[in-house]
């Protein structure tokens, strides 16, 4: 990486130093409990996480314009400083539903404009270098060395919480105004922008949308990222309510989520061995089927089955390269338009679904709520195989 480092041009260099402060994972391992002790409801809270996802759904699309037009630049700088903001927000909330509620927006704010913009901003000045063939080396070693950077902060994030509950906090707005301040002098690259470009937008955004529903592949990716996106959110949604109810001491939790990214992290090294021989589908649902049962597990409520609150970061280290293996093999036009709609979809489950699992856990509790995710992610694994055999019968007759 060091070596790396030195060839890179100044807005690299400012780029990766912007990329090591950003760390918008930092609060995830004791967020939820922030809000439980300041007597937040679950269903509040996962309600929390709706106003996030909803606002991902508004403006997934529309940032990507906004980058495309002012440069991934701006959208880096909004995204580092909505993340400021929402960390504030936090900590004025309290109590106050209203508050929390500017802060999930802000968060969701922060997530869509720094969504896409991470990439293109460092390809753009790889670009401008004639260097865009290096991207895959340099922004690997950009995320390996971020990785294990979150990795340490998460080991630690919760003995600082143990010590002062806004402590985290206080950490991330640092960490978040320091970014932006950082990424200031950096270069802002733009594309050159063609006339008419408003009504291509609105002609490619229309084939998109024909082609995800007319391709039968393409849309039962669809609905498989919708069942898959339920399974993660309510499982990892639940974790520290889970880790609360085995009675693990909240200055471990930060321990076990640097464990999570370190075991994403391996499983991710091997996830090219899932690509291998095809079958892509039967591989997705396989990835379905162990959340599924990994939800049912975790119902025990029993400290011997917390093994199992490690397997959806396993799954996570592998199931994207495999799913956008296949998805980027099945697209053949209008590529950012359909994948920019399937980061719709997946907020979707979290609008709709995850308050009710808030609902839950509020009236009965944790084990009930994953009875529930394990009982529809059954459902869904079956009813997306079936659907998977009726196409092969009709490909095949």
């Amino acid at each position: 990486m060091g070596k790396n480092i030195k060839q890179m041009n100044k807005n690299i260099r400012i780029y990766t130093i912007y990329r090591m402060l950003f760390l918008y994972f930092l609060n995830d391992s004791i967020l939820t409990v922030y809000l439980m002790e300041n007597n937040i409801s679950v269903t509040l809270i996962y309600l929390l996480h709706s106003v996030s996802a909803a606002v991902g759904i508004v403006l997934e699309v529309p940032t990507g314009i906004f980058a495309d037009i002012h440069g991934p630049k701006s959208s880096l700088l909004i995204a580092s400083i909505s993340y400021a903001i929402s960390n504030c927000l936090f900590i004025m909330g309290g109590k106050s539903i209203v508050i929390l509620i500017l802060a999930s927006f802000f968060e969701g704010l922060c997530k869509n404009f720094f969504s896409g913009a991470e990439t293109s901003y460092l390809y753009m000045a790889l670009q401008a270098e004639n260097r865009n063939n290096e991207f895959t080396k340099i922004s690997g070693n950009i995320e390996s060395v971020q990785f294990i950077l979150t990795g340490v902060t998460s080991a630690a994030i919760g003995y600082l919480y143990s010590y002062n509950s806004l402590g985290p906090f206080i950490l991330a707005i640092i960490l978040g105004t320091a970014a932006s301040i950082v990424l200031l002098p950096a270069k802002n690259y733009k594309e050159i922008r063609k006339e008419n470009q408003q009504n291509k937008y609105k002609l490619t955004l229309k084939e998109g949308l024909y082609t995800t529903i007319n391709n039968k592949k393409i849309l039962w990716l669809m609905i498989f990222t919708f069942f898959m996106t339920l399974m993660f959110n309510c499982i990892l949604s639940g974790n520290q309510i889970f880790l609360r109810e085995v009675n693990v001491p909240v200055k471990y939790f930060g321990v076990i989520y640097s464990l999570f990214y370190l075991i994403s992290a391996i499983f991710s090294k091997i996830a090219y061995l899932f690509q291998k021989g095809g079958n892509y589908q039967k591989k997705l649902l396989l990835f379905l089927l162990s959340l599924s049962v990994c939800a049912g597990i975790l119902a025990l409520k029993n400290s011997i089955v917390i093994f199992a609150i490690f397997i959806p970061r396993m799954i996570i280290g592998i199931y994207p390269r495999v799913f956008q293996q296949y998805i980027n093999d099945e697209i053949t036009e209008n590529r950012n338009t359909i994948l920019s709609i399937r980061e719709t979809v997946k907020n979707l489950p979290v609008i709709t679904i995850l308050p009710l699992i808030g609902v839950i856990i509020d009236k009965k509790d944790i084990g009930s709520s994953y009875l529930l995710i394990s009982f529809i992610g059954l459902a869904g694994t079956a009813g997306l195989y079936l659907l998977y055999i009726s196409q092969q019968e009709k490909n095949f007759p």
